[in-house]
């Protein structure tokens, strides 16, 4: 569905991804997981089309991602930055709408209304829906914003540590609707820092470090002892709970240096 070929990316004038080759297949939750400052939100950024290549390309559906029609693209791709943050006073109801922007946004008033109200029952937010979005908390503002981009039906969803401000129930909750969309035949790349959310509930996960690829594969491919010590510089507690894996960071490493 989406493929990235020798993916570089400059902001101003430094590299900070570095020839990356990744794909996200139909049916998938893909994690990208790293250590701040790796790189994990600009390659987002980057496959959602918001930040230029500096050179190598993203494909969508085979396509250069740079040919697809800006409303063709955002019917496609739902993408959900890292911040919470909004800064109009609209109701709930209003934000969420605007994910219906790239059908017509108001074409089919009865149909937007319908899908609105689905987007808003899925995040455990429609008792919110009259609300001013500014006056939410910020997990409540982080579930508004997710359902806005469900309300547009992406094939593929980019979300960018959704679960940051989210309690715990919540925090699930978004990772099992995650995998029922997958399931349901669209996709999903997340960025994550919690790895038992990473190891439980996705396919395959993503490791970068530096803007580089550093692993790719199944979580128990990926997150092993070497490789966390290498990019996260930690040691991990390990167990299974109902026959799912839980990986607990545990202990710093010390440094060579």
């Amino acid at each position: 569905m989406l493929e990235t070929r020798q993916l570089c990316i400059s902001l101003g004038g430094r590299n900070v991804v570095h020839e990356i080759d990744c794909a996200v297949a139909k049916g998938e939750v893909v994690g990208l997981i790293g250590p701040n400052g790796s790189g994990k939100s600009t390659l987002l950024k980057a496959l959602a089309g918001l930040i230029p290549a500096a050179s190598g390309g993203v494909r969508l559906h085979g396509e250069p991602l740079e040919k697809i029609a800006p409303r063709q693209r955002a019917r496609t791709l739902g993408y959900l930055p890292q911040s919470a943050e909004c800064h109009w006073p609209l109701t709930v109801e209003r934000v969420v709408g605007l994910g219906r922007l790239p059908w017509g946004g108001g074409a089919d008033e009865a149909a937007d209304a319908s899908w609105i109200e689905r987007a808003l029952i899925t995040v455990d937010a429609l008792h919110l829906r009259h609300r001013v979005i500014t006056e939410l908390s910020g997990g409540e503002r982080a579930r508004v914003l997710l359902a806005r981009a469900l309300a547009g039906d992406p094939a593929l969803l980019l979300i960018d540590e959704p679960g940051a401000g989210l309690d715990p129930f919540h925090q699930l909750q978004l990772m099992e609707l995650l995998a029922a969309r997958a399931r349901e035949g669209r996709a999903v790349l997340i960025v994550l820092h919690d790895l038992t959310l990473a190891a439980r509930f996705c396919d395959r996960l993503l490791l970068v470090k530096e803007g580089r690829l550093l692993a790719s594969g199944p979580p128990e491919i990926v997150l092993t002892e070497k490789l966390l010590a290498e990019a996260h510089g930690v040691r991990a507690f390990r167990s299974r709970h109902s026959n799912a894996p839980v990986i607990v960071p545990w202990e710093q490493i010390p440094s060579s240096n």
